[in-house]
């Protein structure tokens, strides 16, 4: 029966934002077809190897390759391939194996511009979803990551009034995100109201503002809010899973 001599997995982990290599990421390689798991870190290059003895020409192949490293949003990719002949196969040329470092919002990590509605409606227009598809990108390449979608209005209106609008609009915005990704359960919307105002622009029962309108502006936002980055999901193996630790060094 012939077998490749040489055939190797080679991946190279690099920060999303500094194109950096990235040292000390741990590597789960599951081989979905037969149950094998691999799991070792990065070296100080950022590079992973695993040499595979058991692989045969023509043979299919499906791998869940996991990335994880604290601070770090983690992230699962799934490779596909036929084995056609003997060599590398380098993971990261055809997968992105960047990891972004982990914010508090998602603001954070990408430009985010104001998602405007028309007046009193919740419709999704088509400018508010050119600005939703970025979190539908960033939620699609992190699909771990859990997030609050929160809706926020100025103080003009009644209290009751402005929380239900928020709530509407955030409910469709998270309906128009939730319709694109993959697991939409990680995303909620909530509205807020007036509940979280920004600045000093209160103007609820006797209380009367004086703000310009660029100061109540800056109270009608939409937040994302990230509730886990998935590291607490990431579970592998356990004890009767077959777990093999590698040094990640050439083979």
């Amino acid at each position: 029966e012939i077998v490749f001599n040489d055939l190797m997995l080679y991946g190279m982990v690099t920060d999303a934002k500094t194109k950096e290599p990235l040292s000390g990421v741990q590597a789960v390689i599951i081989d979905n077809v037969s149950g094998e798991m691999f799991t070792f870190k990065t070296l100080v290059s950022g590079e992973f190897k695993k040499k595979l003895s058991t692989k045969k020409p023509n043979e299919k192949c499906n791998y869940n390759i996991e990335l994880s490293k604290e601070g770090y949003f983690p992230k699962i990719l799934t490779y596909d391939t036929i084995y056609y002949q003997d060599g590398q196969i380098r993971l990261s040329d055809v997968l992105d194996f960047s990891l972004a470092l982990a914010v508090k919002n998602l603001s954070d990590l990408v430009k985010i511009n104001d998602i405007r509605f028309d007046v009193n409606k919740a419709d999704i227009r088509p400018d508010a979803g050119v600005e939703l598809d970025k979190i539908v990108k960033i939620m699609n390449e992190y699909d771990l990551m859990v997030v609050e979608l929160g809706s926020h209005s100025d103080c003009r209106g009644s209290a009751k009034y402005n929380m239900k609008l928020s709530d509407d609009r955030a409910k469709a915005s998270a309906s128009y995100i939730k319709q694109k990704i993959t697991n939409p359960d990680r995303l909620t919307g909530v509205g807020y109201g007036e509940s979280e105002l920004v600045n000093r622009c209160a103007c609820e029962g006797a209380v009367r503002s004086d703000c310009s309108d660029e100061e109540h502006a800056k109270n009608r936002r939409t937040t994302f809010k990230v509730i886990s980055t998935g590291s607490d999901l990431l579970k592998v193996g356990g004890d009767d899973a077959k777990e093999e630790e590698e040094a990640a060094k050439p083979e």
